[in-house]
């Protein structure tokens, strides 16, 4: 059975677009693959962008901070 998994090659080495596929995570066997070349989209790739932006702020990652100047001069002295 053949699946697909999204990833980008860069350097030699893939890199996933989504979680590692379990098969490949913990490398107990060979696995075979064939790679396709996909035409570059720049259109999806600012609709994925848009898409995740949106994620990102529903999700409002730091509504927790009750004073977020001080936060910034915390983060700054670290």
């Amino acid at each position: 059975m053949s699946e697909s998994y999204r990833a980008i090659l860069a350097d030699g080495e893939l890199r996933w677009l989504d979680d590692v596929p379990d098969i490949l995570r913990h490398g107990t066997e060979n696995v075979r693959i064939r790679v396709t070349i996909e035409e570059q989209d720049d259109e999806n790739d600012e609709d994925e962008l848009a898409s995740l932006l949106d994620e990102l702020a529903e999700a409002d990652p730091f509504s927790a901070i009750e004073d977020p100047v001080a936060w910034q001069r915390t983060l700054r002295n670290d």
